[in-house]
């Protein structure tokens, strides 16, 4: 069942993706978050009904500080993949279990095998593959252009915030609170901080027009967002993460093969050979 609950997330993930990449051509990067939040929050205020989980106030805290990070890590993903490519902007997305391995060796004392050591070679090898220019025939240009670019630069400060909330994900699940409980609370958080965020920043002045107009392409998203999500966490609370990774990174080859097809974008077939090389290296990163 983890396989197939992982395999059904990676799918609604990618679709969601591919949808969010269509909205932010028209919508800036914290109008459509606070819309996508807003619902993915109703949402999970439903499910919490039926669940009416018991819980303390302390432990809420503790989950609201860990939504505060999975704010601003979504609000650069969404900042970021409003300006890049979809095609590039995902396979990119597969840097984030080195970044994970990373908190854990300093801050969990975990230690990196030679087989993870092979996995971040992978990655790094898809990496610099996605903007690499045979005119160009310094070595190091390709990862000066990411580093440069301020897009790229708020995609890599995402993963950074979205692995550690991987982290504590996975601290919470399996050692305190039911996975459904903990994605309901932290999605209804996520929430709150968006609206929040939006209304002292623009008054909610979009999320007003929005709403007055068409809603329906952005509800959509949310559903998929939230039942994506809904599928990660019950796969994660049944098997090691280790293993549901990799199957969940396979959104990254859907969102790279059909939404770069779909938006037009250039040198796809390059970009999946890129994105299955760095998918590899997230398995080795994590077994």
């Amino acid at each position: 069942m983890w396989f197939i609950f992982a395999l059904v997330s990676a799918v609604f993930t990618s679709l969601s993706s591919i949808l969010s990449k269509k909205e932010l051509y028209t919508k800036h990067a914290l109008e459509f978050s606070t819309l996508r939040s807003m619902f993915t929050s109703i949402f999970a205020l439903i499910l919490l009904f039926f669940l009416k989980p018991d819980i303390s106030f302390g432990f809420l805290a503790f989950i609201y500080l860990i939504s505060l990070i999975l704010t601003a890590g979504l609000l650069f993903s969404s900042k970021s993949l409003r300006h890049l490519d979809i095609s590039t902007y995902s396979p990119l997305t597969n840097i984030s279990p080195v970044m994970t391995l990373a908190l854990a060796f300093f801050f969990l004392g975990e230690r990196i095998s030679a087989l993870n050591f092979f996995g971040i070679i992978l990655i790094l090898i898809g990496a610099y593959s996605l903007e690499v220019d045979p005119h160009h025939k310094n070595f190091l240009n390709p990862f000066k252009k990411m580093l440069k670019s301020e897009h790229y630069v708020m995609l890599f400060f995402s993963l950074i915030l979205l692995s550690v909330v991987s982290t504590f994900d996975k601290l919470v699940v399996i050692n305190y609170l039911h996975p459904l409980v903990y994605l309901c609370y932290i999605w209804i958080f996520n929430g709150v901080n968006f609206v929040i965020f939006d209304f002292f920043k623009f008054r909610l002045k979009d999320v007003k027009s929005d709403l007055n107009h068409n809603m329906w392409p952005i509800i959509l998203v949310s559903f998929l967002h939230f039942v994506s999500s809904f599928f990660y966490i019950l796969s994660l609370s049944l098997q090691f993460v280790s293993l549901v990774i990799p199957v969940k990174k396979l959104s990254t080859f859907f969102d790279t093969m059909i939404g770069g097809s779909l938006f037009h974008e250039r040198g796809i077939k390059f970009k999946i050979i890129a994105c299955f090389v760095m998918i590899l290296g997230a398995y080795f990163i994590t077994i």
